[in-house]
């Protein structure tokens, strides 16, 4: 979409999607927690990394930051708001082309 000029990242949507991927990681924190009381998963089969940083050095790193399953990813979040900031940043002053609907 960028490459064809008609959309560009916009600091709007920002906290929105900051907002779904907090969703995100809380629902899968919950259904796994459930899942996982009723014997129906393990942690190690849960392929998630809610309760399992998997030996991912970032993980891990954010894990003895706050050594709590599901509460160490969020500076996760943090990350993402810088890295969404930046990437507004760098196409603010990029032009996109009105969406035009062409009859053949």
């Amino acid at each position: 979409m960028i490459a064809a000029r008609r959309l560009k990242p916009q600091k709007k949507y920002i906290l929105p999607v900051l907002g779904c991927v907090f969703a995100y990681f809380t629902a899968v924190a919950g259904i796994s927690y459930l899942l996982i009381q009723k014997g129906m998963l393990t942690v190690e089969d849960s392929f998630s990394f809610i309760f399992t940083t998997d030996g991912i050095p970032v993980f891990d790193f954010f894990y003895k930051l706050i050594p709590y399953p599901y509460f160490y990813l969020y500076p996760v979040l943090l990350i993402l708001l810088v890295f969404f900031a930046l990437l507004c940043a760098c196409f603010a002053r990029y032009r996109v082309r009105p969406f035009r609907y062409r009859e053949q």
